[in-house]
Parts: structure tokens; sequence; C-alpha cells
């Protein structure tokens, strides 16, 4: 990770796409990238155990009554803390999540088109 960040490290391997690549050799890669997006916004629509953060005042790890909500409409907490985070912060990080995968597959995209 160190020398990603200090710019000498590279995309790395990831074997997913890799065998995504294998099966699919022209369009492997923007096959990843779709089915990448699919699952990520999925996972937004997925039920979970309501978070209950420490701050509401009773400090417990998991819901009450099995009470299950979408995992977009699930509050963030803080991992340490356990505070929540303020409003529309889910929200906001499958937006930055998908918008990134959404921009990769475009790349995909016209890298495919352009091989044609």
């Amino acid at each position: 990770m160190a020398s990603y960040l200090n710019g000498a490290g590279g995309q790395g391997f990831n074997p997913g796409r890799y065998a995504a690549e294998r099966v699919f050799p022209q369009y492997g890669s923007l096959v990843y990238s779709g089915v990448d997006i699919a699952t990520s916004v999925f996972g937004a629509t997925v039920k979970v155990p309501l978070a209950m953060g420490v701050k509401d005042g009773l400090g417990r790890p998991n819901s009450i009554f099995g009470v299950m909500e979408r995992q977009l409409d699930n509050p963030t907490l803080l991992p340490i803390t356990g505070a929540k985070l303020p409003m529309y912060t889910t929200e906001g990080l499958f937006m930055l999540d998908a918008g990134g995968k959404s921009i990769d597959f475009y790349k995909r995209y016209t890298e495919s088109k352009n091989e044609e």
C-alpha cells in the first residue's frame, strides 16, 4: 500500500478480472466491470439488521426486535465509537462507489470498442 501511495505501485492483480479475460478474451474486462456495478447496486437493496448507534441511548450492537432495513437506508456507524455519521452519508458512499465503477465500465467499453 505504501508503494501505491508513493506513486510506485501499479493496478495489482485481480483474479476475477483475469478469469473473465480468459473466458471472454475481447470483452472480459467489460463483463467484469458490468457485474461489479450490478453487485454494488444489488448490495444497496439487500435487507440488513438496523444499525443502532451508541448515541441512540441503547448501546446495542444490533437491532431490536429483528428490524430489517435496506442497506441504503441503514445509517453508517463509525467503527470504533459506534456513533452515527450524518444523514445521507451511506447514500453518498454508495453513489461514490457506483459512480467510480461506472466510469471504469465506460473506460473498458471504449477500450473494447477500439480493439475491434
